[in-house]
C-alpha cells in the first residue's frame, strides 16, 4: 500500500502544476471570452444577449473537447522523457509497469473528473452572475442543459447514460495517458492510446436522447482502454528498464 501511495504522490508531482496552469488558463479564456462579448468596448451588458448565446460565443469554444484532448496530451508526456529524474524514482519504487500504469491511470482519471466538474462549475457560475442582471428563473439553467448540446454532454440531467459516458470517457483518457506515459518513460510511444480521444471527437454528439450512440462509445472505450492495457502487459515485461 505504501509503494501505491508513493506511485500515486509521484503521478501528482509530476502532472499538477502543468494541469493547474492548464485549467486556469482555460477558465481565463472563457472569462475574458464572456466579457468581451457582453461589454464590447465598455458597453454595458445587455440583458437580451440571452444566457446561451453567451455559452455558445464565449464559454463553450474554449471548453469543448479539445481542450480536454490538449490535457490528454499534457498529463501524458509531463515529466516522463527517458532518462528522466522521474524514470529513476519511478523504477525505484519496486511496482511492476502494470501496477504503475494503473496506479497513473486511477490519478489521471480524478484530472478529467476534476476538469468536468470544473467546466459545470463555470457553466453554473456564468449563469449565476449573468442572473445577477436580468430577469431570469431559477429554472433557466435546467432548461439551457437541455438546449444547449455542449451544456447537455456535460449536465445531461436525467440521462444517466450521458454520466456514464462522461465517466468512461474520463476513464479512457486517464488510463490512455497513463498507457502513454509509461511508453514516453522508455524513449517510445504507443500511437494507440490517442484512439480514446479521437473516437469521442467523432461520435460525442451532445444530442438529447442519443441512448445508443452514447451507449455504443461507453463500451467502446471501455473495452478498448482494458484491451490495450493487456495487450501492452506482455510487450513490457520483453523490455529493459
Amino acid at each position: 500500500m505504501k509503494k501505491v501511495t508513493s506511485a500515486a504522490l509521484l503521478a501528482i508531482q509530476l502532472t499538477w502544476k502543468a494541469v493547474f496552469v492548464f485549467s486556469l488558463t482555460v477558465v481565463g479564456l472563457q472569462i475574458f471570452d464572456a466579457f468581451w462579448e457582453l461589454t464590447p468596448g465598455g458597453v454595458p451588458l445587455q440583458a437580451t444577449f440571452g444566457y446561451e448565446n453567451l455559452l455558445r460565443s464565449a464559454v463553450q469554444p474554449a471548453g469543448r473537447l479539445w481542450t480536454a484532448m490538449l490535457l490528454f496530451s499534457l498529463i501524458g508526456t509531463a515529466g516522463h522523457t527517458k532518462g528522466s529524474k522521474s524514470v529513476y524514482t519511478t523504477n525505484r519504487l519496486g511496482l511492476s509497469e502494470e501496477q504503475m500504469t494503473l496506479v497513473f491511470g486511477g490519478v489521471f482519471t480524478g484530472y478529467f473528473l476534476l476538469y468536468w466538474a470544473l467546466q459545470i462549475a463555470v457553466a453554473y457560475g456564468f449563469f449565476v452572475w449573468y442572473s445577477r442582471f436580468t430577469l431570469v428563473s431559477s429554472n433557466s439553467f435546467m432548461l439551457a442543459c437541455w438546449r444547449s448540446e455542449w451544456l447537455h454532454t456535460l449536465l445531461p440531467l436525467n440521462e444517466w447514460w450521458g454520466y456514464l459516458r462522461n465517466i468512461a470517457i474520463c476513464a479512457s483518457f486517464g488510463f490512455s495517458a497513463a498507457i502513454g506515459s509509461q511508453k514516453a518513460r522508455r524513449g517510445k510511444t504507443h500511437l494507440l492510446s490517442v484512439v480514446p480521444p479521437v473516437l469521442c471527437l467523432f461520435l460525442l454528439t451532445g444530442r438529447i436522447g442519443d441512448f445508443w450512440l452514447d451507449m455504443v462509445l461507453t463500451v467502446v472505450l471501455i473495452g478498448f482502454t482494458i484491451g490495450c492495457f493487456f495487450t501492452l502487459k506482455g510487450g513490457w515485461e520483453d523490455e529493459d528498464l
